[in-house]
């Protein structure tokens, strides 16, 4: 049976891509022109700005460089196209978006600055993926990126407690946010099993 095509993730993907290179080929100067708004966004009252409410599903799709976006498609392509199999492409929408404005919100409350990259969103789908955990780990290819963002997010925690930096300029409180929207949306979802074991596929 056809695997249904997962475009919601495509979509996304696309979206990160024409970011990258609007940002680091055309040279748009969005980063730049929009660092004095977020710095702006240090305190609650940040979130009465419609600054924030437009840009901050914007900044998942904007990335620092090649390795920043690659890794972040990487997670993408190995829990989103999975989740849309099992919950459809509005729900991954819906957790696209949720998990920007909470993980973006969070980041910009606790971190006094805004956060860009796809990683807020993909730690939200971290969360929803172990919340269904015994169909998420059938794929090694996937429990392999889980313990790789869960080993990050430790690395963050570590930073937390005043250990030097392993990763500088890592938005850790935006990973953990996304996580823990995940974790709280994941079981509220109509999730679809396979009917067949998929340890061999990678999306």
């Amino acid at each position: 049976m056809t695997r249904p095509v997962p475009w919601a993730n495509w979509i996304i993907a696309c979206l990160c891509a024409t970011g990258y290179v609007l940002v680091h080929v055309v040279h748009w100067r969005v980063l730049e022109a929009d660092q004095a708004s977020w710095q702006a966004m240090g305190s609650a009252s940040a979130f009465r700005s419609p600054i924030f409410w437009l840009f901050a599903p914007v900044a998942t799709l904007l990335h620092t460089g090649l390795l920043h976006l690659a890794a972040n498609l990487w997670c993408l392509a190995t829990l989103g196209a999975f989740i849309e199999r099992r919950v459809g492409p509005v729900a991954v929408v819906f957790l696209w978006v949720t998990g920007a404005y909470v993980a973006m919100g969070l980041e910009t409350l606790i971190g006094g600055v805004g956060a860009i990259g796809l990683s807020a969103v993909t730690y939200t789908l971290l969360g929803a993926a172990i919340s269904h955990w015994r169909d998420a780990a059938q794929s090694p290819r996937r429990l392999y990126t889980v313990v790789a963002m869960l080993a990050l997010l430790l690395l963050g925690g570590l930073e937390a407690v005043g250990l030097p930096p392993v990763i500088p300029e890592i938005a850790h409180v935006a990973h953990a946010a996304g996580l823990l929207a995940g974790l709280l949306i994941g079981p509220a979802l109509t999730w679809k099993r396979a009917s067949t074991p998929d340890r061999s596929q990678l999306l």
